[in-house]
């Protein structure tokens, strides 16, 4: 019998399940990694669950991902109740909160969470008292949203949870609905996690900034790419060129991004422009993947080489970077930035930003620049399509700093920390 009931939040794929199998977000893709490193651990025993309760799309989940096929749902119990109790209460709250703008994020909210939990597990039972998790050392691990009520209230349960970035604190307009519900779920992580998981240094900087009361142990935990991102044969690149319209000889810088600003595509665009003035004979390509670039596509920025495909098939993704030339990632915030290591592990040479997250992810291996200066991405971009030794440095570079990364390790970090934080749990009641 394995050692630990894990129960693991999947409503970061619940929620996007009429496009499960074709286009993941980022978050989706380290939650998959997760997923599949887990599940070969005997250590494990998992439970999926979706914190918005909607358990026929777990059923889903599970019949089009393989490896998922012997874990077991767990079906939350119901606190129809106690969300009727709390209608009123929030919608006061968030008024107040945005009455007082920055203050009541402070000094507000904080006093306002036990009052909350408390009214949102009223006539919710405790996990560890159903007969099958009695005398076991539970986990509950959310990678996206806050905890259910049935756990909060549940002192026999450890509570882990994955903090990617804070973008939504960075980049929501404030104040907004949107905003403060992505306060909420954050404060409760900062204030009830037993043990919080990082994607970066970065990220776990930043969010003990914004949150101070967040003193629980905590491990950094760096993603990877996944093993369909390596370098393709000439056929295969010269293939998946064909079907995406890239000439067989150009040059093709390749962006991967979804929407919003942060992604800074605009300064990418506005590089790649220039390089073409530059060299208006020669042929030069942007490859434009992901819902972002869609605004970009004209028939004009079509004639200058620039081609935007929206969303594309999860299984391309892999193919496009190994058939570009150069990967280009502008952002001006990440909490970890996958991306770069995708594009290293296809063997692509890499010019991104130096900020966040990005510069600690890249390392040495990828030509690095301030996204703020139009001048630095636009030499960045002219000195690795001019110097194919330079292109030659970066391929090589990108490819052994991808091998520091890897699920495996992403994977011993959580366990070896789950380990000790339900040792320290199961000492803590004996001493009781």
């Amino acid at each position: 019998m394995p050692e630990i009931i894990l129960f693991f939040d999947v409503s970061v794929h619940t929620r996007h399940h009429e496009q499960a199998g074709l286009v993941i977000s980022g978050i989706e893709r380290v939650c998959l990694e997760e997923l599949k490193t887990i599940v070969q651990n005997d250590k494990f025993e998992l439970y999926l669950y979706s914190s918005r309760g909607d358990e026929r799309y777990i059923s889903y989940l599970i019949e089009n991902l393989s490896f998922l096929k012997n874990t077991k749902i767990f079906q939350l119990p119901s606190y129809r109740i106690a969300a009727s109790l709390l209608r009123k209460p929030v919608s006061l709250l968030v008024h107040l909160l945005e009455r007082m703008g920055n203050l009541g994020c402070k000094h507000l909210l904080p006093p306002f969470l036990p009052f909350l939990i408390k009214l949102w597990s009223l006539g919710t039972i405790k996990v560890s008292s159903l007969p099958e998790f009695k005398n076991r050392k539970l986990i509950c691990y959310s990678p996206f949203r806050a905890y259910p009520p049935c756990f909060y209230i549940d002192k026999n349960i450890r509570k882990a949870a994955l903090i990617h970035d804070i973008i939504p604190l960075r980049y929501v307009p404030f104040p907004s609905r949107e905003y403060w519900g992505y306060l909420i779920d954050f404060s409760l992580f900062a204030r009830y996690s037993d043990l919080l998981f990082f994607m970066s240094k970065f990220t776990r900087q930043d969010f003990q900034e914004f949150f101070p009361e967040a003193r629980q142990p905590s491990a950094i935990t760096y993603g990877a790419a996944s093993n369909n991102f390596y370098p393709r044969s000439s056929e295969e690149n010269a293939q998946i060129r064909r079907n995406y319209g890239i000439a067989e000889n150009s040059f093709c810088f390749l962006s991967v991004a979804s929407s919003g600003k942060r992604k800074n595509l605009e300064a990418l665009l506005h590089g790649f422009l220039e390089l073409k003035q530059l060299f208006p004979q020669d042929a030069l390509t942007l490859l434009l993947v992901g819902p972002a670039g869609l605004e970009f596509q004209t028939p004009a920025t079509h004639n200058l080489g620039i081609i935007a495909t929206g969303f594309v098939p999860d299984q391309d993704i892999p193919l496009l970077y190994s058939a570009s030339s150069c990967f280009c990632f502008f952002s001006h915030y990440e909490g970890f930035g996958l991306p770069v290591l995708e594009a290293f592990a296809s063997g692509l040479p890499v010019i991104c930003s130096n900020n966040s997250s990005v510069g600690e992810i890249a390392g040495n291996a990828a030509f690095l620049i301030d996204p703020t200066s139009s001048q630095d991405i636009l030499d960045a971009m002219k000195k690795v399509y001019l110097d194919s030794e330079l292109q030659a440095k970066l391929r090589q570079a990108g490819l052994a700093r991808a091998k520091g990364f890897s699920w495996q390790t992403h994977c011993q970090i959580f366990l070896i920390s789950c380990d000790l934080s339900l040792g320290h749990m199961i000492g803590h009641r004996r001493e009781k």
